[in-house]
């Protein structure tokens, strides 16, 4: 499931390509990040690469459907469904780069991913 959005923004598979861009925009937006993330609180704590594998395996088996938030060729941010199938419940986490918060694209990612997923499976 890729979705193009609004204003230049859409949402694509993370690529093993994009670990270097992802691991800059984590590396600039890390102490806003480390407030809500735990894996944000340690500097150069977060393999991209790892991080990128872990979410192609978590999409295999069910447990993740997680997608690059892409402002006009960029990189900014990322969207995800986490599955919890034993209490049978997910729920969708995001986060978006400073200089893109504010512009309605956390909300609209968010809200795009929920319902193509809910029409797409």
């Amino acid at each position: 499931m890729d979705a193009t959005l609004t204003d230049g923004y859409e949402l694509r598979r993370l690529r093993e390509r994009d670990a270097e861009e992802l691991r800059a925009l984590i590396e600039r937006n890390r102490g806003e990040l480390a407030k809500w993330l735990s894996w944000a609180q340690e500097p150069n704590g977060h393999d991209t690469r790892v991080y990128i594998a872990r979410v192609h395996d978590g999409e295999q088996d069910g447990r993740r459907l997680q997608r690059a938030i892409v402002c006009r060729a960029s990189i900014v941010g990322d969207v995800g469904l986490f599955v919890d199938r034993g209490n049978a419940t997910a729920a969708i986490g995001y986060w978006l780069d400073g200089e893109h918060r504010g512009r309605g694209g956390r909300h609209v990612g968010a809200v795009m991913f929920a319902g193509n997923l809910a029409a797409n499976g």
